[in-house]
């Protein structure tokens, strides 16, 4: 964040958006476990994992559903969480390393048979039976956190839900903008079960206003509480 918003001067709203919904990591990654040391091996001499080694050491990191390296990266991640748990921050050895790939390139081989895979091959965006490739990585502004789902595949289970923008004119009412990541219904026969989930994995807006008479008029139904 801060290095987001160093030097910017007065931010317009556009930028503040851009912000708000950053899904990069900063350019030195920052661990409890440091993987500089991945970023160092040499690829060629892991013929079997050089394809893996590559998407990680070439990872712009992103954590857009059609990054490679992201991929590799969010399998690290939990492989890490889980086998160094407990243990004193510190980097990560050669040896480890290497056994980080192996890990990645066989949990990919045994679930999904290739190698090649974005994130969002591996990581959903789940609303009933609608599973989507999904954005998103742990500890990054707009984070995503996960949990198995089926198949070698995860589903975020934390992360942003209700999103809202407002904007205070001079004059007049409010100006509003909300996205929810699935829609406003929690019924699976409601057109409002998932109708905001694309709008949410494009970091888009809907209008909303509080305006009555606007209400009134785009109005499906309306009724009294207590008739």
């Amino acid at each position: 964040m801060k290095k987001l918003m160093t030097g910017t001067g007065k931010m317009d709203y556009e930028h503040f958006k851009q912000i708000k919904f950053d899904q990069r990591y900063p350019e030195t990654l920052q661990f409890a476990y440091a993987i500089d040391s991945m970023m160092q091996l040499e690829a060629n001499a892991y013929p079997l994992l050089k394809d893996v080694i590559q998407n990680l050491q070439q990872w712009d990191h992103s954590g857009s559903a059609d990054s490679k390296g992201a991929a590799v990266f969010l399998l690290v991640y939990d492989y890490f969480a889980k086998k160094l748990s407990g243990v004193a921050p510190r980097p990560v050895t050669h040896a480890e390393s290497v056994g980080a790939y192996q890990y990645v390139f066989d949990y990919m081989m045994q679930h999904f048979k290739r190698t090649d895979l974005v994130l969002g091959d591996i990581q959903k965006l789940v609303r009933g039976e609608d599973a989507r490739p999904a954005s998103g990585l742990p500890d990054v502004l707009a984070a995503a956190y996960t949990s198995p789902y089926k198949n070698g595949i995860v589903k975020i289970t934390i992360g942003d839900a209700y999103i809202c923008f407002v904007r205070y004119p001079k004059t007049g009412l409010p100006v509003i903008e909300s996205v929810n990541t699935f829609g406003a219904s929690s019924h699976a026969d409601s057109p409002h079960y998932k109708d905001q989930m694309q709008l949410f994995q494009n970091h888009q807006t809907k209008h909303m206003t509080l305006d009555k008479n606007e209400v009134l008029q785009h109005a499906v139904k309306t009724y009294h509480p207590l008739k």
